[in-house]
């Protein structure tokens, strides 16, 4: 690799590290770059802290990275959540952002792992009622408490 090409971290949540670009699309991120809302309004809406380093960017729509100036690419349980048609425009994406044998690596729930824990709970007679519940809860399809859009963020 390179030492002037980008190690670009796409989805970080509030896990920025040094020496990476790092990219969220969260909402509350977005808030947080607006000078005026930046404190007061954050804070009564009990937004997180945002580290400084982490950029606003929507994978799907484009982020401002240069074609061919990544040497690293890494996303962490961000791109099962997105509806096909984006899932692919993000891989398009992420390949143009790439230098030509740079690294992709994505990270995923494990959808194997997660239904043979499925067959094995729901057969268990003390598992059975909660076996879809759980397999949800693994595999990142489901959620145990209710979703607030604006200001759901990962935690670090």
């Amino acid at each position: 690799m390179s030492k002037d090409g980008i190690c670009l971290n796409i989805g970080c949540g509030l896990d920025a590290p040094e020496g990476w670009v790092n990219i969220d699309s969260s909402p509350s991120l977005k808030l947080s770059k607006i000078p005026i809302a930046n404190t007061l309004l954050l804070s009564i809406l009990r937004s997180p802290d945002w580290p400084q380093s982490v950029k606003f960017g929507d994978l799907v729509k484009g982020l401002k990275i240069a074609d061919s100036s990544c040497d690293l690419v890494f996303a962490s349980h961000i791109l099962e959540h997105l509806p096909l048609s984006d899932f692919s425009a993000a891989l398009e994406n992420i390949h143009s952002y790439l230098k030509t044998g740079g690294v992709l690596r994505i990270i995923v729930p494990d959808l194997e792992k997660c239904i043979a824990n499925y067959t094995t709970r729901k057969q268990d007679k003390a598992w059975s009622a909660k076996a879809a519940h759980e397999f949800m809860n693994e595999s990142c399809l489901g959620r145990t408490e209710t979703r607030n859009i604006l200001f759901d963020t990962p935690t670090a």
